[in-house]
């Protein structure tokens, strides 16, 4: 029933981060061309936040097939990456490697066989994420894939249905 974007997003990651452990997560979605993917929020837990800081304020994008993010959102396929300071396939907007050893878990946000976003899961230990972890939070991201593509087909039929398509006005 929620229609604000930015509340089903903020809760998506409260509850993911307590079923998967990070020390930070985000959620990337796509835009309006299907073609880009714009990082609409990240959470960090309180050790990560004092550690690196607050990210900045304006979400980076990145294309279909660039870096991790583009890769999973790309080939619609779930992503483990083991040791995140030896991966070469970042896109630049992604942070790059870091100098510590951690953990990425990469999940494709899917609705009726497109992608509708991907979220990110750190952690900044050694600890690896197995595919426990990533069944563990599955059925979640789906269901918020779901909701994110019927919110956003819901604005698109009532922007129909406001406005004259010949012209863009409101209609009367």
């Amino acid at each position: 029933t929620q229609t604000n974007r930015s509340k089903i997003v903020e809760r998506f990651l409260q509850l993911s981060t307590g079923l998967v452990p990070c020390d930070r997560a985000s959620l990337w979605l796509t835009d309006a061309s299907q073609t880009r993917l714009e990082r609409v929020a990240c959470r960090q837990l309180m050790a990560a936040l004092r550690e690196n800081g607050v990210d900045s304020d304006e979400p980076p994008s990145v294309r279909f097939g660039e870096g991790l993010v583009g890769r999973v959102a790309d080939r619609q396929t779930p992503l483990i990456v083991r040791d995140g300071t030896r991966d070469r396939r970042y896109a630049p907007s992604e942070g790059g490697p870091r100098s510590q050893s951690y953990a990425i878990l990469l999940l494709p946000l899917i609705a009726s066989g497109e992608t509708v976003g991907v979220v990110r899961f750190e952690r900044d230990a050694p600890a690896q994420y197995s595919t426990k972890d990533m069944i563990r939070v599955r059925s979640l991201s789906s269901q918020v894939a779901a909701t994110i593509a019927n919110m956003r087909m819901h604005r698109d039929i009532y922007t129909q249905a406001v406005t004259d398509g010949l012209t863009g006005l409101y209609n009367r």
